[in-house]
C-alpha cells in the first residue's frame, strides 16, 4: 500500500511539474513576442512605398544597373570606339537623369502634388498625381517641358494618375 502511494505522489509531482513548466514555458514565449513587436514597432517603422516613389526607386535602380554594365564594358573594351560609345551612352543617362528630375520639380511648382517624369529617345511620358487632367493642366506641363527640352507637343504623353 506504501508503495503504491509513493507511486501516486512522484506520478503526481511528475504531472505537476509537467504542467508548470508548459505554463512558464507559455508566458516566456508571450513576452518575448511582446517584446519583439515593440522592438519591431520601434525600430522599423512601417514603410509603404506610394506609386511615384516606388517608379522612381525602380527607375533608379534601373540606372544603376545601366551604369554599371557600361563601366564594367569601359574596363574591359579593347577598342577606343567601345569606350567611346560608352561613355556617351553614360553621359546621356547623366543627362536623362538632371533633366527628369528638373522637370519633376518644375511641374510641381506649378500645383501638382506629384509627378514622374520619364524621358526616352522619342517621347516623354508624364504621370500626374490628379483626378482628373484639365487642358489648362495639360497646357502647364506642356509649357515646363517644351521649355526645358527639345521635345515637340506630340512627343509629350500626360497621364492622371489617382
Amino acid at each position: 500500500m506504501k508503495t503504491n502511494k509513493k507511486k501516486i505522489i512522484v506520478l503526481v509531482s511528475m504531472i505537476l511539474l509537467l504542467v508548470s513548466t508548459g505554463v512558464l514555458n507559455y508566458y516566456i514565449n508571450a513576452k518575448a513576442k511582446n517584446t519583439d513587436e515593440k522592438n519591431i514597432n520601434v525600430n522599423t517603422p512601417s514603410v509603404t512605398l506610394t506609386f511615384f516613389e516606388s517608379n522612381r526607386q525602380v527607375r533608379a535602380e534601373g540606372r544603376q544597373e545601366e551604369l554599371s554594365i557600361l563601366n564594367e564594358l569601359i574596363e574591359q573594351a579593347t577598342s577606343t570606339e567601345v569606350v567611346t560609345d560608352a561613355q556617351a551612352q553614360k553621359l546621356a543617362i547623366a543627362k536623362a537623369i538632371e533633366t527628369e528630375h528638373q522637370l519633376e520639380t518644375l511641374i510641381k511648382a506649378k500645383g501638382f502634388d506629384d509627378v514622374l517624369v520619364e524621358i526616352s529617345s522619342k517621347l516623354v511620358n508624364v504621370i500626374v498625381k490628379k483626378e482628373g487632367v484639365t487642358v489648362e493642366d495639360a497646357a502647364k506641363i506642356l509649357e515646363v517641358i517644351l521649355s526645358q527640352t527639345d521635345y515637340s507637343a506630340k512627343d509629350v504623353r500626360v497621364v492622371p494618375y489617382v
